[in-house]
């Protein structure tokens, strides 16, 4: 964004990236945000602007142009509020992969204190165990993420909000001795706000059979 509000600046002649050229240069990168207001177009918004304006000489895009100190107080200001909003999510996202990374040390009675009161684990075959089967048949559950040439790679969010967390993992060489088919399981959570703490209310493992 800020190479655009750069670009925006030297094209109408500021020696400042000021707030409109963020804006401009918002634009430019994320065009999805004109569809958020309704009526509203990068056109109408330009001339808005340039009647606020005055247009100057433009400036080589090889020549340097700072920050306004009004721009930098705008960007800490999204900086702060990201921070402020990712944060929530980013606890959550460390509950679960202390989870997973978890069955290769942890013990089952720790693995199964992430697992809230009302929690279910729905397993390949589609059999649904609550809390207390979590808690008893944890190490038959899980066993087979829990071998060392297990890998996981977590997908993007689903979800994310201050409450709710929900998010996909896909499982590398999760297999068991017994199973002859090769498969990739896709493990699906869904992980709840409680108190200060974030909970595992749902995890369902889908098998997804390689070709």
């Amino acid at each position: 964004m800020i190479f655009f509000a750069r670009y925006e600046a030297s094209q109408y002649g500021s020696p400042y990236i000021e707030t409109e050229h963020l804006l401009l240069g918002l634009l430019r990168e994320d065009r999805a945000l004109l569809n958020q207001q309704a009526g509203a177009s990068e056109e109408a918004i330009r001339a808005e602007i340039e009647k606020q304006i005055t247009r100057g000489t433009r400036i080589s895009t090889s020549v340097e142009v700072p920050l306004s100190p009004d721009s930098a107080m705008a960007l800490r200001f999204a900086a702060e509020e990201a921070e402020r909003l990712a944060g929530p999510n980013r606890e959550a996202l460390l509950t679960l992969h202390s989870f997973l990374s978890g069955l290769k040390s942890l013990s089952s009675g720790d693995l199964a204190g992430f697992f809230a009161e009302n929690a279910e684990f729905v397993d390949p075959s589609g059999k649904r165990c609550n809390r207390d089967e979590i808690q008893k048949e944890f190490q038959t559950l899980f066993a087979a993420y829990a071998k060392k040439n297990v890998t996981y790679v977590m997908e993007a969010p689903l979800a994310a909000t201050r409450e709710v967390f929900v998010a996909s993992v896909v499982w590398k060489n999760a297999l068991m001795v017994s199973e002859q088919r090769a498969w990739v399981q896709r493990m699906s959570f869904v992980l709840l706000l409680k108190g200060e703490g974030w909970e595992i209310v749902l995890a369902q493992a889908t098998p997804v059979q390689l070709a």
